[in-house]
């Protein structure tokens, strides 16, 4: 029974271990949240400094602002909860970058797509494509839960 449980210990520490690639997958989510601070910043700005001239502008400008800082906090919480290795936060990163993925290919699809707008699906999908590998989602496996 005592090497069992010596075993044991070494078997989580061995599963918990968050790979590099995980942890610049962290760094680049860290990254678009800070990006989307600035250009918050810089919204809330310019319809502040406007003259009021065009309402509906503004009402659009502030409800888009107000669903991108949204989305920018569940994109935070979800990035330390990833790199905390929580279960509930593989569920929500991919439940985000879903949301971003859409988005994203609405926004290629339907104006004029710009290499900035197709590195950032490029690299959602890379992020998809790595979150689920059966070694990278076994990480983030409660021990209730098992992979079918």
């Amino acid at each position: 029974m005592s090497q069992v449980l010596n075993i044991e210990p070494d078997v989580q520490q061995k599963k918990r271990k968050r790979p590099i690639i995980l942890t610049i997958v962290c760094i680049l989510l860290f990254l678009r949240v800070l990006l989307a601070a600035n250009f918050l910043t810089l919204l809330f700005l310019g319809i502040l400094n406007s003259d009021g001239l065009n309402l509906l502008s503004e009402v659009v400008g502030v409800t888009f602002a107000l669903a991108e800082a949204g989305l920018a906090v569940l994109l935070l919480i979800a990035v330390i909860g990833l790199w905390l290795l929580r279960p509930w936060a593989w569920r929500l990163i991919m439940m985000i970058i879903g949301v971003l993925l859409v988005l994203d290919l609405w926004t290629h699809f339907t104006s004029a797509s710009s290499l900035l707008g197709d590195l950032e699906l490029l690299l959602n999908i890379m992020i998809v494509i790595y979150l689920v590998q059966n070694d990278v989602r076994e990480l983030f496996v409660d021990a209730r839960e098992t992979i079918g």
